[in-house]
């Protein structure tokens, strides 16, 4: 009765000026990550979804064909860490 909103949630990554280096791949990222936190974890106290983002906005440098972790935080909706592997790929 109240009409219905409408949450976006997911993963938002905005990679820019890739430069190959020496040794890897230098890049210029902003990864975004959105979601609902657990109705345990608060929710009752406002009858409310509450939405938790992690942002994270940083030029780092990876080596080659080699998986790497660039971000890392505490995942605010449990126990656990939201990582953001990457691994550069040469395409011929």
């Amino acid at each position: 009765g109240k009409g219905t909103n409408y949450i976006d949630v997911g993963v938002n990554l905005d990679v820019r000026q890739l430069t190959p280096t020496k040794d890897g791949l230098e890049l210029e990222i902003v990864a975004e990550a959105t979601g609902v936190l657990d109705p345990g974890t608060g929710a009752q106290l406002t009858k409310q979804p509450m939405i938790y983002q992690t942002k994270w906005d940083s030029r780092v440098e990876i080596p080659i064909r080699q998986s790497t972790v660039i971000f890392s935080s505490d995942d605010p909706s449990s126990k656990h860490q939201l990582q953001l592997e990457v691994t550069a790929t040469p395409i011929h």
